[in-house]
């Protein structure tokens, strides 16, 4: 092993003590095989078998060990995360505005749809897009929770044909309904982040016009969502709604008999309107001063008194 690192030793002649290169001449010895092993190596520049290596090589050798920096630094999710593939949205695939929203989809809608229903879309110079000719106009979204595809879906469908589509009218065992409630309670930040006034309203008549059509929108359902997007007009339609119903012995009556609400309702409505519902209702079972009550006792207990947001007038 040690000669590998050693350069083609001159030949030494045994009988002179002398090599027969450049090496230096050296006296004989009475240990000619000793003195040859020395002469070589001096000749060689090198030292002994048993001399340490210089700490150079040393150094050398640590440092062809040492793993580049630049590649132990780099994350593999962090990267994974960045290359991301983007997919495209199958309905909105046509537009001059492109859209990624925070799960990676891509959206193409008209400009003049997200224009008319955002003021912060409206100024479209901070979306300007120079480079393509396809689309004229870019935003990525980054909120995790609420600007996802799934919810942008919904504002889109809000802002272009005024719908809002409203599955299973009845509770189901699992716990689809109350997620269902986050999804609305979801797309509400999104049209209160983006200042959309209008999609505000529209989602505020649709889930009303579902309270006021008998059976068209579950009355818990519709009190829960109100509750989650602070929309106290709703909450106060499925009131009024149950508290009728509950004259007439119709299954609308759930909301007015505590008893009977599903562990789903009690852990996903907040605490300030679950209070002030059933204060109220221990209160008095005049269903006009039932509004007043529960309204005032969600003032005192820390709820939104007014409802600005959803105002339909």
């Amino acid at each position: 092993m040690f000669e590998a690192y050693l350069p083609p030793i001159d030949s030494v002649d045994p009988s002179s003590g002398s090599s027969t290169g450049t090496s230096p001449r050296r006296s004989s010895s009475n240990s000619p095989g000793i003195s040859t092993g020395i002469s070589t190596a001096i000749a060689s520049g090198r030292s002994s078998p048993s001399t340490p290596q210089p700490k150079q090589k040393k150094a050398a050798r640590a440092k062809t060990q040492t793993p580049s920096p630049s590649k132990s630094n780099v994350s593999p999710t962090a990267s994974q995360a960045l290359a991301a593939p983007i997919s495209d949205d199958t309905t909105w695939t046509d537009g001059d505005f492109q859209v990624i929203t925070s799960d990676r989809v891509r959206f193409r809608v008209p400009s003049f749809l997200l224009f008319a229903a955002s003021p912060i879309f409206r100024d479209a110079e901070r979306f300007a897009v120079h480079t393509s000719e396809e689309v004229s106009f870019c935003a990525t979204l980054r909120e995790k929770q609420y600007e996802t595809a799934a919810i942008f879906r919904l504002f889109m469908a809000i802002i272009s044909k005024s719908e809002l589509e409203v599955e299973d009218k009845k509770p189901g065992p699992d716990l689809r309904f109350p997620q269902r409630a986050r999804v609305y309670r979801d797309l509400y930040k999104f049209l209160e982040k983006w200042e959309s006034v209008t999609g505000l309203r529209l989602l505020g008549c649709e889930l009303r016009m579902g309270v006021l059509e008998n059976g068209g929108l579950h009355i818990l359902f519709a009190f829960l969502v109100g509750s989650l997007t602070h929309d106290v007009g709703l909450c106060t339609a499925a009131i009024a709604r149950s508290a009728t119903a509950s004259q007439m012995s119709t299954g609308d009556d759930i909301l007015m008999t505590p008893s009977k609400w599903p562990s789903w309702f009690w852990s996903t409505c907040p605490p300030t309107y679950l209070g002030s519902l059933i204060v109220a209702k221990e209160e008095t079972y005049d269903s006009k001063e039932l509004l007043d009550k529960f309204k005032m006792h969600l003032l005192r207990l820390g709820g939104r008194s007014v409802d600005i947001c959803f105002r339909c007038e």
